[in-house]
């Protein structure tokens, strides 16, 4: 809500101070107290909410997409591992000769 505190220094003069909002609320309607509104600032909020939603779902699919890429390179070392202790060449299969 906007406030604004204001100081008025008289002599002799009574001075009555009303509040914007309750000007508005007497004398506007609905619809013309609407186009006095703010949008851009409610806008700007509704934005920056937005904005940081999709940082943290974007950060979120790349700490999955990271995971997924660590847990691949793991099940493929184990592989690689299996596969020389089984001793097959990293070609595709063939046996490697033992020597005699």
């Amino acid at each position: 809500s906007w406030k604004q505190r204001v100081r008025v220094f008289c002599t002799g003069v009574y001075v009555v101070v009303i509040r914007c909002a309750e000007l508005w609320a007497t004398y506007l309607t609905e619809e013309e107290a609407c186009t006095l509104r703010d949008f851009d600032q409610e806008w700007r909020q509704a934005e920056d909410e937005y904005a940081s939603a999709r940082r943290e779902k974007e950060k979120r699919e790349e700490e999955r997409r990271q995971q997924e890429a660590r847990e691949r390179a793991r099940e493929e070392s184990l592989w690689m591992q299996m596969l020389h202790l089984r001793g097959y060449d990293d070609d595709g299969g063939s046996r490697k000769s033992k020597p005699a």
